[in-house]
């Protein structure tokens, strides 16, 4: 491991002590000092990191501690991974490139860091990526409003940064019950979701059935239905539904260890049809990518037991949070109750390596800027639900493959 006092903007009484951990037995050196500055998202957990990385051709830890004199320690939770930088038209990727590149974890900065903090530890990054560890390092979902992104926006030239379109992370800030989360809303979406609820209810009856996975309840078929599931939903065909791969096999399988891991599947006549899950860290319950089977689609099945998702969550005292995570889907804008505007930043090397990806990310932010405006006309609507379709449609003819034990 990797400890050094070095050229950086003092502490308090002028020392900054810097370590950085990029092996295995380094991150565990770390351990307690990690975990006593409180990580708040899983993503950002130690086991999770070495999981992940574990699952990750070529990966290693790239963890940056740093103490300074009178403050309590804060870290950058990090991997030096092969990365795919690509450049895309819609589902298309036009052209991509891959390269070495430091990944910070999502909530990665960990600790009560203040703006002399994150400057110091962008610097140290910094000067990784200068050093040739890494093309590139990539702060994934950074608060636009943050010191961490102001830390980042003054490293540096404009030339040697990469920012993101801004995105919103949409979580919903849950109250004491499901009657007081009811309660919150308006009439009409009261009256429009205890419908939803007596209609698939009459449409289906006692052949209806929800199964929970829980630390009460560690049913592992429930988690095998679910990925029968997920291999026939029609997010597998716009490949955002992806729960066999070794990373995500390696993620579930630390949940269910750890009892970070929910689940929750709708079954009719005994066939799973719906599911949602999500990982409860820290008062957190951030949930993956749900799925449900085409031919269901009109009856609502994954919207019943998104509901009944909020309803245990409300009802239990360790959840304080759902975090949709980002994108523009209805459910989270009709859900969630509090925001977050993000952004992907990426800083690059004064190298020819780096020079190109940089031009690959303007190139596929120009691209994604255009599409944007073409996608809020009627023709970008009716083709992007053409394509949805197509995914259903591919998804539905699909037959269940076998699956793996989870």
């Amino acid at each position: 491991m990797t400890t050094t006092s070095v050229a950086l903007a003092p502490g308090t009484d002028g020392s900054v002590v810097v370590t950085v951990a990029r092996t295995v037995a380094e991150v565990e050196a770390l351990r307690s000092t990690w975990t006593s500055a409180g990580p708040r998202n899983l993503d950002a957990d130690p086991d999770n990191l070495l999981a992940e990385v574990a699952a990750t051709p070529g990966a290693r830890p790239h963890v940056v501690c740093l103490e300074a004199a009178g403050r309590p320690p804060v870290l950058i939770v990090a991997r030096r991974a092969p990365a795919s930088y690509r450049w895309k038209a819609g589902y298309s990727t036009l052209a991509h490139l891959s390269a070495p590149t430091i990944v910070v974890s999502f909530d990665g900065l960990v600790g009560d860091p203040d703006q002399a903090d994150c400057a110091r530890l962008v610097q140290v990054l910094g000067q990784h990526v200068r050093a040739g560890e890494a093309a590139a390092v990539l702060f994934q979902k950074v608060a636009v409003d943050s010191p961490l992104r102001r830390a980042l926006d003054g490293w540096g030239s404009r030339t040697l940064r990469a920012v993101g379109t801004d995105t919103r992370r949409l979580s919903l800030e849950l109250p004491e019950s499901w009657e007081a989360w009811l309660a919150l809303r308006s009439r009409k979406s009261r009256h429009k979701l205890r419908y939803d609820d007596n209609l698939i209810h009459r449409t289906f009856g006692d052949r209806m059935a929800l199964r929970r996975y829980h630390p009460g309840n560690p049913d592992e078929q429930i988690l095998r239905d679910m990925r029968v599931v997920a291999a026939r939903a029609y997010q597998r065909g716009l490949g955002v539904n992806d729960l066999d791969g070794p990373t995500s096999s390696a993620l579930l399988a630390l949940a269910r260890e750890h009892d970070w891991l929910r689940a929750w599947v709708l079954y009719v006549d005994d066939e799973p049809v719906a599911f949602w899950w999500g990982t409860l860290y820290a008062g957190m319950l951030s949930t993956g990518s749900p799925g449900y089977l085409p031919q269901y689609a009109e009856d609502r099945v994954g919207h019943y037991t998104l509901l009944r998702m909020i309803e245990d969550a409300c009802a239990d005292p360790d959840i304080r949070l759902i975090n949709f995570g980002h994108g523009d889907a209805g459910y989270k804008e009709r859900f969630s109750n509090a925001s977050l505007t993000t952004a992907d930043v990426t800083l690059f090397a004064p190298r020819p390596a780096s020079v190109a990806l940089r031009t690959l990310l303007a190139l596929n932010a120009a691209t994604a800027s255009v599409a944007d405006r073409i996608r809020d006309t009627e023709i970008g609507q009716r083709t992007k639900r053409r394509l949805r379709g197509r995914a259903v449609r591919r998804a539905a003819a699909d037959a269940v493959p076998e699956v793996a034990e989870p």
